[in-house]
């Protein structure tokens, strides 16, 4: 978990220092993205308020190659301020003399006269009509003009300076006397062509230390009857434009995202030959906000947008002030860096935290509804808040922290899978093994379970081992004997623990439920016990030896767990419930029995099997006494008689009627002379010469 966290947070950082110093990098795909916002967003009807004159190629068709005489675009002016034309921008140029102008053409030739002079002609038709100019800045080359006047007073705090605006070199604007005779002016350069799609405008620039408007921002000024424009900022830089109207939110740059109606013709677009002719309906100008611009492909005012690739420039203008209207523009507020900074760190560190603490199978579940809710909130906040962010570098987080948790998963479901395979498939069946490696990591973590334990033990082994003296000989012997009792664990579900010398350790139930474990355990003990029967028979031919073993077995709760010491661990049982199962095994001797199971493993069997209780003992180390039982595994009416006998007698003995439990216990000695019935009549013998005081049934087992 410590590693992996390191890893976020520096997959966090990585992501800052991208965000603050490889924007060109990314912008694009932040530009790509919210053009996919656009396309699944219905867009806003365009505003009726908003005529478009277009000098198309049916106007160049008409009057000749461009730039035709002004002669033209003052009578344009005239007919659209005579239709009652309420505000009109020209989104051209005028920044050299008109060379098809009479007056011109007669300087040329030198000749003498007072000749027409269409610059003059279009310049008192600016003065008289409601005409405002455009112009555009030059961000690379110097040019050292004086720009264009505005009767707008731009207002900021005189402790602030506007530097965070986009600062101009040099400009290009119209010819005296046609600028001179404008009321006003406003730059039409066109930015966000850097990024491949133009999706941004900059209301205001700044040109040698003066604030100067776009043309869009100042048709819409002066329609608002705003002389003083008060630019008002926080503490990274500008924060939006009052106006009378109302406050224009930007970002630092006096930027705003252009909210776009759709591709080209949104607007009402008039042919600038129909204007001329005055053939159109006054009614389609009266009051409104008139562009002048070009469409014609070959004039190069085609700039690409998020509907359309080959949008007229004009219509880019006649979109913001549709935007700015309406009220409806997008921007990006001054605080856009912190959400962006909290989403970083969100989709980077919070979900490397999360993805931690939920299953591998919830991860791409999760992180695919987190990836579409960013995508929501994303859409939400320009449609419904009118507010940009960038969105990319967070979606790209969510992917990258899911793939890196994906392959680190991997990685750890690969190591899982190994140390399976290394650490069970020896002691369980080749379908657990498969099983465990499809089971959830969780399942080999350290936890209690109940589990039944199993020891079995060889009689005598050193004896053995001792008259065996060839240890390849001693080693084939011993195998020939675990081999059939592995399998017999194996094969009932059961977990083999370890080898101790000629001793095996088993359990079930762990790491895999295993349902009737204690029933299953059991079966395999007897089995084994069946098994021996026959193995003896090969054991005593090729080796000269017989086996005899005994077998203990306890139900309880385990702790089972990974335990060891790095790159030497295994998985085991440990716990108070082992330790008994062992000295069950122990007992077996003791009691000259084969197969002891403790009441709690009698208590959790949902089979039938014939019981015989052996004793209630205190073993040592345990102060809570247990009742034995050894298992009869052979034909049940072999057992009738002398069960009743011991039954019997046994009952006399808690009851501390010692002398007829001693009758009982030495008339099944006659009977069935084993070492128990010896053990309880040399006891009943004991305490009838010696009573007990406080006689409760219980032996003390003093062997470990």
């Amino acid at each position: 978990m410590k590693h992996k966290l390191i890893y976020f947070i520096l997959f966090f950082v990585l992501l800052i220092a991208t965000k603050l110093y490889l924007e060109p990098v990314y912008a694009p795909f932040d530009i790509k993205l919210r053009e996919v916002m656009f396309k699944l967003h219905q867009p806003s009807t365009a505003s009726d308020a908003v005529v478009i004159v277009d000098i198309d190629s049916k106007t160049i068709n008409t009057l000749g190659q461009w730039p035709f005489s002004r002669i033209s675009v003052a009578k344009t002016l005239e007919n659209l301020s005579q239709a009652g034309a309420g505000i009109i921008g020209m989104d051209i140029v005028f920044s050299s003399p008109d060379r098809t102008s009479p007056h011109f053409m007669a300087q040329q030739l030198h000749l003498k006269g007072d000749f027409i002079n269409s610059d003059k002609v279009l310049a008192q038709s600016v003065a008289t009509s409601p005409t405002i100019l455009g112009y555009f800045y030059d961000f690379k080359n110097t040019t050292h003009q004086a720009p264009p006047s505005t009767p707008a007073h731009f207002k900021k705090p005189s402790n602030l300076q506007q530097a965070s605006l986009a600062i101009a070199k040099g400009v290009n604007k119209n010819i005296d006397p046609i600028q001179s005779a404008a009321y006003s002016s406003g730059f039409f350069n066109i930015i966000g062509l850097e990024s491949g799609l133009v999706d941004k405008a900059a209301l205001l620039l700044d040109y040698n230390g003066s604030i100067y408007p776009s043309l869009a921002f100042e048709m819409v000024r002066i329609a608002s009857q705003s002389e003083d424009v008060e630019l008002f900022y926080h503490s990274k830089g500008l924060k939006g434009i009052r106006l009378q109207t109302g406050d224009i939110k930007t970002d630092t740059q006096a930027g705003i995202h252009i909210n776009y109606r759709g591709p080209t013709h949104s607007y009402t677009y008039l042919s600038f030959i129909d204007v001329y002719n005055n053939n159109f309906n006054p009614k389609m100008v009266e009051g409104k906000f008139v562009l002048v611009g070009a469409s014609d492909i070959g004039l190069h005012d085609i700039v690409p947008t998020l509907y359309d690739a080959t949008l007229p420039g004009v219509e880019v203008h006649a979109t913001i002030i549709d935007n700015l209207l309406n009220a409806d523009y997008l921007y990006t507020p001054f605080y856009s860096n912190l959400l962006e900074l909290f989403l970083l760190f969100c989709f980077s560190i919070g979900l490397g935290l999360l993805y931690h603490l939920i299953s591998a199978r919830w991860v791409i579940v999760f992180s695919l509804l987190t990836f579409f809710s960013a995508l929501g909130l994303d859409y939400w906040l320009m449609f419904e808040k009118h507010q940009v962010y960038n969105f990319f570098l967070p979606l790209l987080a969510i992917v990258i922290s899911t793939l890196f948790f994906a392959l680190h998963a991997y990685y750890n479901e690969q190591k899982q899978k190994d140390f399976i395979k290394q650490s069970f498939s020896k002691k369980v069946s080749a379908a657990v093994v498969e099983e465990l490696i499809q089971q959830d990591i969780n399942t080999l973590k350290s936890q209690k379970r109940v589990v039944t334990i199993f020891f079995s033990d060889i009689r005598d082994f050193t004896k053995i081992s001792e008259r065996l003296e060839d240890p390849q000989r001693l080693i084939d012997f011993l195998n020939t004997y675990l081999e059939p009792m592995s399998k017999a664990i194996i094969h009932s579900k059961g977990t083999i623990d370890k080898f101790i010398g000629d001793a095996i350790m088993a359990y079930w139930n762990a790491p895999l439920e295993v349902p009737f474990h204690a029933d299953l355990a059991l079966e395999s003990a007897i089995k084994q016990l069946s098994l021996l029967e026959f193995l003896n028979l090969h054991l005593q031919k090729e080796f000269n030896e017989r086996i005899e073993i005994g077998i203990g077995i306890n139900t309880d709760e385990a702790i089972v767990a990974e335990i060891g010491s790095l790159g030497r661990s295994d998985y085991t049982l440990i716990g108070d419930s082992v330790n008994l199962a062992s000295r069950c095994e122990g007992l077996c001797k003791f009691y000259g029995v084969s197969l002891i199971i403790t009441e709690q493993t009698k208590n959790s069997l949902s089979k039938p099997f014939l019981l015989k209780e052996l004793d209630t003992i205190r073993v040592l180390g345990k102060l809570k006494p247990v009742t034995l039982y050894e298992v009869l595994y052979n034909e049940d009416k072999k057992y009738e008689d002398e069960l009743k006998l011991y039954n019997t007698a046994l009952l006399s003995y808690k009851q501390k009627n010692f002398k007829n439990a001693l009758e009982g216990f030495k008339e099944l000695q006659k009977s069935f002379p084993i070492k128990l019935y010896d053990i309880y009549a040399l006891r009943c013998l004991d305490f009838i010469h010696s009573p007990p005081k406080d006689f409760d049934g219980i032996y003390e087992a003093k062997q470990k």
